[in-house]
């Protein structure tokens, strides 16, 4: 499931030095970004190197974006697809975010082991 050299481990480590803890929302335009004002990147959003963010991302699905970038995304197109939209499932607050991100790598490992589903 993981490309590019990316484990669990190196996706969690840089979600972590990349989010803030909470889905990348914002508030104002009601809708997850990428990069939202505050800063926060959300579980794709994290993978976009600073030099080749766009704008224009924020309309575009994680599809797209991996289609743009292959060679710097973590995990497979139907494996970061399934995450941003478990992503978007979990856009609230008041839970363990980092947990909760975690344990979905683990249930998508589970899920792709062995090739796509």
């Amino acid at each position: 499931m993981y490309i590019n050299g990316f484990t669990r481990e190196s996706v969690m480590k840089q979600i972590k030095a990349k989010n803030l803890g909470y889905p990348s929302y914002c508030a104002t335009e009601d809708q997850c970004m990428y990069r939202a004002p505050d800063g926060n990147q959300c579980l794709v959003g994290c993978f976009i190197p600073d030099n080749l963010y766009e704008e224009d991302f924020e309309s575009e699905g994680s599809n797209v974006i991996f289609e743009k970038m292959p060679d710097k995304m973590p995990m497979i197109k139907e494996a970061l697809w399934a995450f941003q939209s478990f992503h978007d499932r979990y856009a609230m607050p008041g839970f363990v975010f980092f947990e909760k991100i975690e344990q979905e790598l683990i249930d998508l490992e589970k899920h792709f082991k062995g090739g796509l589903k």
